[in-house]
């Protein structure tokens, strides 16, 4: 009996022996808060981070009320202010076709003041390109499109005649010096009395010559008056469209020679 014992004892050290290493190696079992906060996390949304709409630049207060100002001076003749608040409106909101429309107005009202003058008309017909690329789908653009044409083709002729009433002031002010002279000599001639006897006619020589030379400085003087004012009037266009340019800083845009062809230039 006592053999029997151990060899029971001997199998039973042999079983453990084995068995142990095995439920060592055995992965521990899941824990389960950890079943929960998946089960929670899957159960709520992910929140989507989602951005800010911004209001365009031209429905902002300001640059509505500077538009409506510029409609008012526009309306009342006060061109300098309509294209000065036109300036603040492009510059806040220059994608605004409805501004370039209105700018385009203020300029064909100066192309009309100050006419001929190539400058507005330009700036007018530029304007007014602007309307046709930033609305591509406007109801009016096969309008605009011909106004633009016709803008562009006055303007060049316009050009023409404002460079050659640029040429005016050196001949007004030669003419002027002739008639000055000529002038000068028939009050000269007229007014000295001479020793020989009057001719036939009753008339002394000096008198003859007297009233030609002042006839031909008094036609000397209208003609150079004519000239100086058309050339004084030129310069004072070119002063306004100086001065307009400064009030309203302008982006160019160009007008191809196929209607629908569009470029712009910054």
């Amino acid at each position: 009996m006592g053999r029997s014992f151990s060899h029971v004892l001997v199998a039973a050290s042999l079983v453990w022996g084995v068995t142990a290493p095995v439920r060592a190696a055995e992965p521990a079992t899941p824990a389960a808060p950890a079943e929960a906060a998946t089960t929670a996390s899957e159960e709520r949304p992910a929140e989507v981070p989602t951005a800010p709409t911004e209001v365009p630049a031209h429905e902002h207060e300001e640059v509505q009320q500077a538009y409506a100002r510029a409609e008012q001076a526009l309306e009342a003749g006060q061109l300098d202010q309509a294209l000065a608040e036109l300036a603040y409106v492009l510059a806040a909101a220059p994608e605004w076709a409805s501004a370039y429309r209105l700018r385009a107005r203020a300029y064909g009202n100066l192309a009309v003041a100050h006419a001929p003058n190539a400058a507005f008309l330009r700036a007018e017909a530029q304007d007014l390109a602007y309307v046709v690329e930033l609305e591509p789908t406007v109801e009016d653009r096969p309008a605009l499109e011909r106004r633009i044409t016709a803008l562009y083709t006055q303007a060049g002729e316009a050009a023409q005649r404002e460079s050659r009433r640029r040429r005016l002031r050196a001949p007004a002010m030669a003419l002027t010096a002739l008639s000055i002279a000529g002038i000068a000599a028939g009050s000269l001639l007229l007014g000295i009395t001479p020793s020989d006897k009057p001719t036939a006619f009753g008339h002394r020589d000096n008198d003859i010559g007297g009233v030609v030379a002042l006839s031909t400085g008094v036609a000397l003087g209208i003609t150079a008056a004519i000239l100086g004012g058309l050339a004084r009037r030129q310069a004072r266009r070119d002063a306004a469209v100086t001065r307009y340019y400064e009030v309203a800083a302008h982006r160019r845009v160009e007008w191809a020679a196929g209607p629908t062809s569009l470029s712009l230039r910054f």
